[in-house]
């Protein structure tokens, strides 16, 4: 009897410590809300230096170039509470690449801010996010002008309390492309400097009838052709230039005066989801204009349009970015 009651306690000892590992990890899972308190908290309590004038650019998923609606109302969340800081935080805006912008700031494309206050420090924030088990962990870091890190944090957010989706259907597809991208590194042309970005930014979220907007500039003249990937994987051609394209000057596509681009969500057969530009350059042109159906293979779309769609003794460069595009 003894011994039986022995287990009887212990067995009953053993369920309550149970219980109360339980409780406890219940207890630390966070809301969105309640993560992105935190994470302020965290980055606001690791800075290294301040004023700041912060950018915030993409939420991505880890080992992808690719953002969610979950993580675009997340970092809604983060900029809501660190613009709370006025002290820590002069300005906390979301990237936003405009003609003006640039051209006040010189040749490159990445410095798009600039604050009249010396003392304020231009950064920028930028983040990944992963999925394990039941919770989403999100890392997030400030960096300054010239990549030096400033802060960073680390939260998470139980999946359960999420109403928004925060794994798009090509992740895997993408990670695929990434490491065919990562193998054919070497034989993807770029003789000469191109700098390519969105309005929004790489990488960043897009909704049903937002304008969209590409920024070029190119170290040599060139002919400019961009394509265009949809979700559903076909290839289209949005603009191609009828002259060469001047060097060292900021250009936006498309131009002002023409008619303008906006994301579309609802066209039928579409839809929505991770999307991608291309933007090739060449000094002497191309040879063929057609759109490709399907392919879904940004690597061999590539070295197709290298290896056959350029005219003879072109210099080629390449660049490519990623959207997300989701109905509001």
């Amino acid at each position: 009897m003894i011994s039986s009651r022995s287990t009887d306690v212990k067995a009953r000892a053993a369920i309550i410590i149970s219980f109360l590992l339980l409780a406890s990890f219940d207890l630390s899972a966070k809301s969105p809300e309640e993560s992105a308190k935190e994470m302020a908290s965290i980055l606001t309590e690791n800075l290294e230096e301040s004023p700041l004038e912060i950018e915030v650019r993409s939420l991505l998923m880890e080992g992808t170039p690719i953002t969610s609606k979950f993580a675009d109302k997340y970092l809604g969340l983060l900029i809501d509470r660190l613009r709370r800081n006025e002290e820590d935080f002069v300005s906390v805006k979301r990237r936003e690449v405009s003609e003006e912008k640039v051209l006040t700031r010189g040749l490159s494309l990445s410095q798009n801010m600039s604050s009249e206050n010396e003392e304020v420090i231009d950064a920028t924030l930028s983040g990944t996010y992963r999925v394990s088990g039941n919770k989403i962990y999100i890392n997030t870091r400030i960096t300054g002008e010239l990549g030096e890190s400033i802060s960073s944090a680390e939260s998470s957010v139980l999946i359960s309390s999420l109403s928004n989706p925060y794994m798009p259907e090509e992740t895997t597809r993408l990670k695929e492309e990434s490491s065919r991208l990562q193998l054919n590194k070497d034989r993807i042309r770029k003789d000469f400097k191109v700098e390519v970005d969105l309005n929004r930014g790489d990488g960043s979220l897009y909704y049903h009838g937002d304008p969209f907007k590409i920024h070029v500039m190119l170290e040599k003249e060139a002919f400019i052709r961009v394509l265009y990937r949809q979700v559903n994987g076909e290839v289209v051609t949005i603009y191609e230039s009828d002259q060469r394209v001047s060097s060292d000057y900021f250009h936006t596509i498309p131009p002002r005066g023409s008619q303008q681009w906006e994301i579309d969500c609802r066209q039928e057969g579409v839809g929505c989801g991770t999307e991608g530009v291309i933007v090739i350059a060449s000094t002497k042109g191309f040879r063929y204009h057609n759109n490709i159906q399907g392919s879904w293979s940004l690597t061999e779309m590539i070295l197709n349009t290298q290896e056959k769609g350029l005219k003879t003794s072109s210099e080629v460069s390449t660049e490519f970015l990623y959207l997300t595009t989701t109905d509001r």
